[in-house]
């Protein structure tokens, strides 16, 4: 059965296992977007469904034109994501690693910046609900 990452009215962005689907409720179409090795750890769509992304080890971007996948070691192991802009989404990545991080991500450009380190939760156990 898929895990629901994100849901509008229109769009529901999911995954099985490895592999990240996006439902198009309207029509009854699922595509398959691709793969991120290990856990699909979050995602989410746009306010007005423009855009989808959806990450772990790698991101996988959504628009209407194409879908791409980004592999990055900086952006690896993307734990968490949140929208702050039309085009822009922060990814903290791994809290409980030395590298942990929280970074700026422009969905258009594909360009991203580190806002700065997030030494919060390391060396503390691990929880679902991360405050950042």
């Amino acid at each position: 059965m898929h895990k629901i990452l994100y849901k509008t009215t229109r769009l529901e962005l999911k995954y099985l296992y490895e592999t990240v689907y996006l439902s198009f409720l309207e029509k009854g179409k699922t595509v398959h977007l691709g793969d991120i090795y290990g856990d699909v750890l979050c995602g989410v769509i746009s306010d007005d469904d423009d855009w989808a992304i959806a990450a772990g080890s790698s991101l996988i971007i959504w628009t209407p034109k194409k879908t791409e996948i980004i592999q990055d070691a900086r952006l690896s192991d993307v734990f968490a994501i949140r929208i702050v802009g039309k085009n822009t989404v922060n990814l903290l990545t791994d809290p409980w690693s030395d590298k942990a991080a929280v970074w700026e991500f422009n969905l258009l450009g594909k360009t991203f910046s580190k806002l700065y380190d997030f030494p919060n939760y390391i060396n503390k156990p691990y929880t679902d609900i991360i405050e950042w």
